[in-house]
């Protein structure tokens, strides 16, 4: 491969992960299980829809899930929030954080 079609290649790839475009299947498949895990485990009704979008090297994910038609607004609440804290990371893989100075004793 020559130099000129090195550079070309790193540039049609890098404009591949920046355009907004489906991901693979396999990345819609762990996140439907990943929903359908967490749906089951707050005891949710099920899953209403997922949407799945890759831009760059991000997935977003929205998820829509059904309650119990009989459940308080409260419980939906709770729900809710625990699904958010179990579905979202910590620490996103995309984020650095600065570390500490060193202290001397």
């Amino acid at each position: 491969m020559t130099g000129s079609t090195q550079v070309q290649e790193i540039l049609r790839e890098s404009m591949a992960d920046l355009v907004d475009a489906n991901p693979y299947a396999d990345t819609v498949n762990a996140a439907e299980n990943s929903a359908r895990a967490l749906a089951e485990r707050f005891q949710l009704e099920g899953l209403e829809w997922i949407r799945v979008r890759k831009a760059g090297r991000r997935v977003f994910v929205m998820v829509s899930f059904f309650e119990h038609p009989g459940q308080s607004l409260e419980g939906m609440d709770v729900a809710r929030q625990a699904v958010l804290f179990r579905s979202v990371p910590a620490k996103p893989p995309s984020v650095t954080l600065p570390r500490p100075p060193a202290t001397t004793a």
